[in-house]
C-alpha cells in the first residue's frame, strides 16, 4: 500500500512516521536539519527519490523510506515553503506513472489556492 502523509509545518502534532517525531520534522522543514525535504520545501521542486537512494534521507526517517520510492510535491505560497506531500511506493510495486504524478500535483495545487484564499 502507497502512503500519502501531507505535512504542513503547523499541523505536525498527530504525525507518527516511524519514529520521527513532530519536532524532529519541523526541524527538517524549517531548514534547520538539511535534508532532501528541506532542498525540496526551499526550492519549491518536486523530487522523486528511487528506494536505493534512501541513504539520502535523514537517519530517523530510514524506518518510513526503507525499501519505498519516495516522492516530495512542496507546497509553496509567494516563494516560501508551507510544507510538502508526501508519497511513497514500495520497491516492489510499479512507479508512478505521469497521470498519477499529475493528479497529486493538481491535488497540491489546489491545498495551495485554497491556503492563499483564507490567508
Amino acid at each position: 500500500m502507497t502512503k500519502v502523509i501531507l505535512l504542513l509545518a503547523e499541523e505536525l502534532a498527530g504525525l507518527k512516521a516511524g519514529r520521527a517525531n513532530p519536532a524532529m520534522i519541523e526541524r527538517i522543514l524549517a531548514g534547520q536539519t538539511p535534508s532532501l525535504f528541506t532542498t525540496a520545501v526551499s526550492q519549491g521542486r518536486d523530487m522523486m527519490i528511487r528506494a536505493d537512494k534512501a541513504n539520502t534521507f535523514p537517519t530517523e526517517f530510514l524506518p518510513l523510506v526503507s525499501g519505498r520510492h519516495v516522492y516530495l510535491f512542496p507546497l509553496t505560497l509567494d516563494q516560501r515553503g508551507l510544507g510538502l506531500i508526501y508519497l511513497d511506493r514500495k520497491v516492489d510495486k510499479p512507479l508512478l506513472d505521469q497521470g498519477m504524478i499529475r493528479m497529486v500535483r493538481l491535488f497540491r495545487d489546489c491545498a495551495v489556492k485554497a491556503l492563499e484564499a483564507i490567508r
